[in-house]
């Protein structure tokens, strides 16, 4: 009687399949945990916007960091620990970019003049506009 392999037995195996250059197998990882990291996202991210992106770049890391993978841990808790810290990451990413956002608008008043905006967009307009003219047949 054989002895059934347990999940951290398979996901040694896929990834020594993949580390052997078969790469396909790794969407074997990815359809995995998919379910999982997406939650994980979820919970750090406190929405959707941008899971998505973080579970690829967790997935790409782990990929490329397979061979630093030590057996001794089951590896969904090695994936989890990437998603978390890309999730910190985006998140210091999403705040540096609303202090900068909200420091630029503090300098320039309300943003920037909206008088200057409605000119650029108006010229920018009328250029399209006479190079589709221009484009036109005679008749």
């Amino acid at each position: 009687m054989t002895n059934p392999l347990t999940a951290r037995d398979r996901d040694f195996l896929v990834i020594q399949e993949v580390l052997n250059g078969n790469k396909a197998a790794y969407e074997k990882i990815i359809r995995q945990y998919n379910q999982q990291l997406f939650r994980v996202g979820i919970a750090y991210l406190g929405s959707e916007e941008g899971v998505e992106d973080v579970m690829q770049n967790t997935y790409l890391k782990a990929y490329y960091h397979l061979s630093q993978f030590k057996a001794d841990a089951a590896f969904n808790t090695w994936l989890i620990r990437i998603m978390i810290n890309e999730c910190k990451q985006a998140l210091r990413k999403k705040e540096k970019e609303r202090k900068f956002f909200k420091e630029w608008k503090e300098d320039t008043g309300d943003g920037y003049d909206q008088g200057i905006q409605k000119t650029l967009i108006q010229k920018e307009m009328k250029q399209i506009l006479q190079q589709a003219i221009l484009r036109l047949p005679l008749k």
